[in-house]
């Protein structure tokens, strides 16, 4: 029998576990047109649904600082219709710093978007058929395939399994859809809201997020070393999966791809709005 005495909560579990729905305050505050940013519990909270607060490092001054918002969205293996970089570019030319970032994770981000246009951006987001719900915080990021071998009926069924993989691990909170479809704040203490479990992640979801990748034998990308777990699609349609020790991601030939790494933990591609090369 086990001695050991239970384990402490992080402040990060303790809010998730009070807030199971992960919706904060955020609408609250989103309507409050005198609030720049976001409270600290509810900087933790919008990471789930794709936000990072931020600061312009350059506009920084003894008078204060100019907030504005990181947008990552979820788009699995990538993949994205002329429509939806077309909708991407213009929200960026319109509402953000005039820049698309492409991250490691094939996804795009948003910088430089202010608190007052973050709900319309979100929205513009869903609105073509693309989101923004679990691009970060302490659950399964976007799930990557390879885009190579183009054309061939492996990369079709790797693509297909990269779809319902996503869908199957994002959480289930109606909160997402309330704040940025909808425009209204869940009642935190509904005893309902209170009640909510996800049926996946539990009440306190993950102590940090988690990554999943599909990888084809012939090209070998993304590489599958460097996620948890790894779904390497074998000889006759067969998957494999290869879960990785989490510090050997550190080391060996392609220690490279742990550097030059955005704050937000990706490492990104900047495409100026317009700009297809």
């Amino acid at each position: 029998m086990s001695t050991e005495a239970p384990r402490e909560l992080t402040h990060n579990e303790e809010i998730k576990e009070a807030i199971p729905t992960l919706a904060g305050t955020i609408a609250s505050r989103l309507a409050d047109p005198t609030a720049d940013t976001f409270s600290g519990d509810d900087a933790q909270f919008l990471k789930f649904h794709g936000v990072y607060p931020q600061d312009d490092r350059d506009l920084r001054s003894a008078a204060g600082r100019k907030y504005i918002m990181m947008i990552r969205s979820r788009i699995p293996g990538g993949v994205m219709t002329a429509n939806q970089w077309r909708v991407f570019d213009e929200l960026a030319w319109l509402y953000g710093n005039n820049t698309l970032r492409i991250t490691t994770r094939q996804t795009i981000q948003f910088h430089g978007v202010v608190k007052a246009n973050l709900r319309l951006v979100v929205k513009k987001i869903n609105e073509c058929l693309l989101s923004t719900l679990a691009a970060c915080g302490d659950v399964n990021r976007n799930v990557l395939a390879p885009p190579t071998p183009a054309y061939t009926k492996a990369r079709d069924e790797v693509y297909r399994d990269c779809v319902r993989v996503a869908d199957a691990l994002k959480p289930q909170t109606r909160a997402y859809y309330a704040i940025w479809i909808d425009g209204y704040q869940l009642k935190i203490d509904d005893p309902f809201n209170q009640a909510f479990v996800d049926p996946l992640y539990g009440k306190t979801y993950l102590p940090r997020k988690f990554k999943t990748a599909f990888v084809i034998p012939a090209g070998e990308r993304p590489r599958h070393f460097y996620q948890r777990p790894g779904l390497h699609r074998g000889r006759g349609g067969r998957s494999t999966r290869r879960l990785q020790p989490r510090g050997r991601r550190r080391h060996g030939p392609h220690a490279w791809q742990q550097a030059n790494l955005s704050a937000s933990g990706e490492r990104t591609r900047i495409y100026h709005a317009g700009q297809i090369d």
